[in-house]
């Protein structure tokens, strides 16, 4: 074999195995899975692969927020089907519930039916208060009301349909911390003909800060959740 001769098949050679090494994937030898290529999207078996945003099966990818079956994932903040995740403040649809029950004392309400304003009073007898008022509501008899159904019914300042847990009250009627109800169902059967008689099903009430002077209403960042489901409340009608 001449020199030449073998120069040139060297040469092809090292051309052949430079073009290898530059392949797209090039297929690991026996079948070895290869964890190593970021670049392979369609590879779902890669787990240690974070730039993989279409891979669904790897649940310690915490970097793809658009992975909705990671319930593992704490940093997706965008993922609402994931109930687990405590630390998601924008996931409206996993409340966690730091409070699930009132315990009313003393229930009583009131109609000033000229000015279209009923209210209902839940006391706690221990500074804790709940109210439940309607303000030009539109309602006059049994039925089911929304709560938290657009905009204006989610802040006090313009809710035509409110619900207010305000608790650690003193005399003077100043109160520690707020709840307003921002959604959930409220069953009436008796709208103050005799009294108030409802139920109210899936409401959350948010800790909100409530300006008493303008009423505007803003929910506390880190605030708590109060959850009440099949909550009854029976009020008496009382006069003004």
């Amino acid at each position: 074999m001449s020199s030449l001769t073998r120069l040139l098949l060297l040469s092809s050679l090292l051309a052949a195995l430079f073009l290898n090494s530059c392949s797209d994937d090039p297929e690991p030898p026996n079948g070895v899975t290869d964890t190593t290529d970021t670049s392979d999207i369609a590879d779902t078996t890669d787990v240690t692969d974070t730039t993989d945003t279409t891979d669904t099966t790897d649940t310690t990818d915490t970097t793809d927020t658009t992975d909705t079956t990671d319930t593992t994932d704490t940093t997706d903040t965008t993922d609402t089907t994931d109930t687990t995740d405590t630390t998601d403040t924008t996931d409206t649809t996993n409340p966690v519930c730091a409070y699930v029950d009132f315990e009313a004392v003393d229930e009583y309400s009131y109609a000033e039916s000229a000015d279209e304003y009923y209210v209902y009073y839940g006391d706690a007898d221990n500074g804790d208060y709940m109210t439940i008022e309607f303000l030009e509501a539109g309602i006059t008899g049994p039925g089911t009301v929304t709560l938290g159904d657009s905009p204006a019914e989610k802040t006090y300042e313009t809710c035509s349909k409110c619900v207010v847990i305000s608790i650690d009250c003193d005399e003077e009627g100043n109160c520690g911390r707020d709840f307003f109800a921002m959604s959930g169902t409220i069953v009436v059967s008796d709208f103050f003909e005799n009294g108030f008689t409802a139920t109210l099903n899936d409401v959350v009430l948010q800790e909100v800060t409530i300006d008493w002077e303008t009423f505007e209403t803003t929910v506390k960042p880190g605030g708590e959740s109060w959850c009440l489901d099949g909550y009854p409340v029976d009020g008496p009608l009382e006069e003004f």
